[in-house]
């Protein structure tokens, strides 16, 4: 391992190339990026959010497809 940049998007772009569209007018807050040797795979969440008192703020799951991180993802919403 080198240490070097290998990928270089937004947090908005990283979820909509997996299909996942965060609202206008929302932020994203708190990423986490996990590496799980055990079974080759990244595991990424984040959470969308407003001020606005009436929309629900989600949870944004990803998982790699290999151990790969500039591959393949897998995205949900909860």
């Amino acid at each position: 391992m080198t240490g070097a940049n290998v990928l270089d998007e937004t947090d908005t772009a990283f979820w909509s190339n997996m299909g996942i569209n965060v609202p206008s007018g929302f932020d994203t807050t708190d990423p986490r990026l996990i590496y799980d040797p055990t079974v080759g795979r990244w595991f990424a969440l984040q959470i969308d959010y407003t001020s606005a008192a009436d929309q629900p703020n989600r949870f944004l799951l990803a998982i790699s497809a290999n151990s790969d991180p500039t591959g393949t993802w897998k995205g949900v919403t909860i």
